[in-house]
């Protein structure tokens, strides 16, 4: 994954992707980015791939590193978003409330899109 803003849902897509992948099952280990400063991560990741060429950085391993790059952009970039997407989950999870979720008001959805 990119490191992208937080609350982008990264963790989900990349569940997502395994439990669709021929890995589904096996182990999957999440990774905090945001918690490595990034000029560490720009020094040590730095163009890999001729590292790898170079016979400096295990081929294996750069592969395990880079097997794929998706930028997921933050909700107050992609607003036209934001009202499908809480239709969703509601369906998706008013059978596990608390109580009976009926929907939501006009007011509260107005809150929500301008939301930055």
């Amino acid at each position: 994954m990119e490191r992208t803003p937080l609350q982008t849902g990264k963790e989900l897509i990349a569940e997502s992707i395994a439990q669709l992948s021929s890995r589904f099952g096996k182990p999957f280990v999440i990774v905090n980015y945001t918690a490595v400063p990034e000029n560490l991560l720009e020094s040590e990741l730095r163009d890999l791939l001729s590292m790898v060429k170079e016979g400096k950085f295990r081929e294996d391993l750069y592969h395990k590193l880079r097997v794929a790059s998706i930028h997921i952009p933050p909700l107050r970039d992609k607003k036209k978003d934001i009202l499908p997407l809480v239709h969703f989950f509601l369906n998706k999870y008013q059978h596990t409330a608390s109580r009976q979720i009926k929907g939501m008001s006009k007011k509260f959805l107005g809150k929500l899109v301008p939301y930055d």
